[in-house]
């Protein structure tokens, strides 16, 4: 018999630790409801069941997504109702005014009728949002489109005392003239703008010998610019390169050296892909002709113009043109001008047939001269310059963005809404415009003030009436549509939620049995430690 180590109260006291621990374990799954409290109870359980509890989550948040889209489709359709109810009186009032019966005055009093309701429409059209979101204009992104109206203004040859940079006008509405005024001054340069009653702008610049005026002191003039500044022009803008002084002693005192007159030519050829410029030609001493490019945008068109004296050019011809494309995308033309000769549109469209007839190999892939264009804005008899020759003139072809008036034809607005748990699980939904334009039925369209106008109108509301109809029948096939989703949406997070519960959830009647079992065999291990440390007692009984 040993007494330095009780080998049964030690198997005892081990048996007794683990059902104390599995004791706690079992009520903490009983008091939390849970049977996996940390990743070690169930590692691959728990990552399981937290994707499992992901995706229910993200089903449910799609699930209020497309309850809101719902509510939003009840809204604009609600509008639209409206709208319904508006054509129909206005293509009552179109058949009324139809007909002979009605004289002058009757329609007067039906097309003011007819134009509160149009009004109205826009109204609606207008107004009518969700959560703040516009649900009946359609695309509603500013219309931009790339046009010319910015130009670049060049130094008459006879000022040689200034270097310009590149000047670009951007803000200011068709036709305002830009206007840039020289002068020296002694002490700091500085820069002075003023509008003039008629909308055109002066910027005068004044500097000594030497100095430079940049960007911060133009911004300034403009900002600080003396007369009335005419509607439109909120955004106007001059960007100018560096401007400076280089011959000392000489100045320019108050002399108009260049202007830019902002234009809009042939407005139907606009698009995205095509980038303008306009530069000023200084032929001569007192005038200008401008020249406008079209082509590919940021390429560059480098003019050359030289006096014709190195090759002669005669018999009724005004000039000779070598032209030919840069490895980098440059149109580079070589103008000879024969002195006082005048030359005009059919003598400059010969330069890109010039440029395309050089070797492949020396224009760009990516060129297209189909795009491009280059004209003069009337013919032009040229002098020779006082200085004796012409300068280069570059023009860079960039996009010039700015909104135009005119809207294009209706689009579908896109209402996108996350109608499931993963990325790209989306439904649009497109809501075309339904004002007055995006139906047809503008005041320049609709009008019932005589009996032919009022003919037109019914074919043009009954057209406004099935725009509308459709659309209202389209927003009730999505609202169907999301009402099934939604079902759809509940039942699988429902399913999901079950198969979560049975890796996460504890199985309570399984846990409380095992935690009476461990509660009974932990009392029982209590009366077994006792008994067991009773034992050595009987060492006692040899010792007595």
């Amino acid at each position: 018999m040993f007494i330095r180590h009780n080998t049964i109260a030690s198997n005892i006291h081990r048996m007794y630790s683990q059902n104390i621990s599995s004791m706690a374990k079992s009520a903490e799954r009983l008091s939390s409801g849970y049977r996996i409290n940390r990743a070690g109870d169930d590692a691959a359980g728990l990552a399981i069941s937290e994707k499992m509890r992901a995706q229910i989550r993200g089903l449910n948040m799609a699930s209020k997504n497309c309850m809101d889209a719902v509510s939003l489709i009840q809204t604009a359709e609600g509008a639209l109702q409206e709208v319904h109810s508006m054509l129909q009186r206005m293509n009552e009032l179109a058949v009324q005014a139809a007909s002979d019966t009605n004289v002058t005055i009757d329609r007067n009093a039906l097309q003011l009728e007819f134009e509160n309701l149009q009004e109205e429409i826009d109204q609606i059209a207008r107004t009518t949002k969700f959560n703040d979101t516009l649900l009946l204009i359609g695309n509603d992104s500013p219309v931009k489109n790339v046009i010319p109206g910015e130009g670049v203004i060049n130094v008459d040859p006879a000022v040689t005392s200034l270097v310009m940079g590149d000047m670009i006008v951007s803000g200011a509405a068709e036709g305002t003239v830009v206007s840039v005024v020289t002068g020296a001054a002694a002490g700091a340069p500085f820069a002075a703008g003023e509008w003039d009653e008629k909308g055109n702008f002066t910027l005068t610049l004044s500097a000594a010998a030497g100095q430079t005026i940049d960007q911060s002191m133009v911004d300034l003039a403009i900002e600080n610019a003396s007369g009335t500044v005419p509607n439109g022009a909120e955004d106007f803008n001059i960007s100018i390169g560096t401007w400076s002084y280089t011959a000392a002693g000489n100045t320019v005192a108050g002399e108009k050296i260049g202007s830019v007159t902002l234009v809009n030519p042939e407005k139907g050829q606009i698009n995205p892909n095509i980038g303008y410029a306009v530069i000023d030609l200084m032929i001569n001493d007192t005038d200008t002709v401008k020249l406008y490019c079209q082509g590919n945008v940021g390429k560059d068109i480098m003019f050359t113009f030289r006096q014709g004296i190195d090759r002669p050019v005669g018999g009724g011809v005004s000039f000779h043109v070598n032209s030919w494309w840069l490895p980098d995308g440059t149109l580079h033309a070589d103008i000879v001008i024969q002195g006082n000769a005048e030359f005009g549109q059919d003598d400059i469209n010969h330069i890109l047939a010039v440029a395309d007839q050089a070797p492949v190999s020396q224009k760009p892939a990516d060129i297209d001269s189909s795009i491009y264009k280059i004209w003069f804005d009337r013919p032009y008899k040229t002098t020779k310059p006082s200085n004796g020759k012409l300068q280069p003139q570059i023009v860079t072809l960039e996009p010039r963005e700015q909104i135009e008036e005119e809207e294009p034809e209706a689009e579908p607005g896109v209402i996108i809404i996350q109608s499931g748990p993963e990325e790209g699980q989306i439904l649009p939904i497109n809501i075309v415009s339904m004002d007055t334009k995006g139906l047809g039925i503008t005041k320049e369209q609709a009008n019932i003030s005589t009996r032919e106008g009022a003919s037109n109108a019914i074919t043009i509301t009954r057209d406004a009436i099935n725009k509308v109809s459709t659309q209202r029948a389209y927003l009730g096939a999505m609202q169907n549509r999301l009402e099934h989703r939604i079902n759809s949406l509940d039942n699988i997070s429902e399913n999901l939620v079950a198969a979560e519960s049975r890796i996460r959830d504890a199985d309570m009647a399984k846990e409380m049995s095992n935690f009476t079992k461990m509660q009974i065999l932990t009392q029982v291990a209590t009366a077994m430690i006792a008994q067991a440390n009773a034992i050595p007692q009987n060492i006692l009984q040899l010792l007595g």
